[in-house]
């Protein structure tokens, strides 16, 4: 018996570099005194899949949070990560969101996202949470993007971040 192939986290998923995630996000940077930030009006729907704890640090002018994890379950799978590897924190990942999954696409159409929708998405460290939730919005019918790299590579290579701060 075959079965259909379901597509691998991240396969078929775009990545944009900062520069084309903002684009996609508000248009092209503002010039001179009109450059404020704080009133953004995105064009695409932005999708912060960090936690609560996180977003409220800081986070992309108009993005919505959809949390992968809430903060709790954040440093349990961080622990695992350190203390058992990447195996076992993915597997711990899966036993607290996989139950969730179709909550997250319901959180998108509650906020108007419909399938086909345009995403983008996005989180801090090293890109597998929101490699997670896009390929999830995939499967579901929404065309979603990703950064090429998170915000926390990006500030190790010394890329400017001011933007993704409130």
């Amino acid at each position: 018996m075959d079965f259909p192939a379901i597509p691998a986290p991240c396969s078929g998923v775009a990545s944009l570099d900062v520069e084309e995630f903002l684009e996609a996000a508000d248009g092209p940077p503002r010039q001179g005194a009109g450059n404020d930030l704080s009133e953004p009006s995105p064009r695409l729907v932005l999708v912060d899949v960090r936690s609560p704890g996180e977003f409220a640090v800081g986070h992309i002018p108009g993005a919505m949070n959809l949390p992968l994890f809430d903060d709790e379950a954040r440093a349990t799978v961080g622990t695992d990560f350190k203390r058992r590897g990447r195996f076992e924190a993915i597997r711990r990942g899966l036993q607290l969101a996989g139950p969730n999954f179709a909550s997250f696409v319901d959180a998108l159409q509650e906020l108007g996202a419909k399938p086909g929708s345009r995403l983008l998405v996005y989180c801090w460290r090293g890109g597998m949470r929101s490699g997670s939730m896009a390929w999830l919005f995939q499967l579901c019918g929404y065309e979603a993007r990703l950064q090429e790299r998170a915000a926390r590579a990006r500030a190790r290579a010394g890329e400017c971040v001011s933007r993704f701060r409130p």
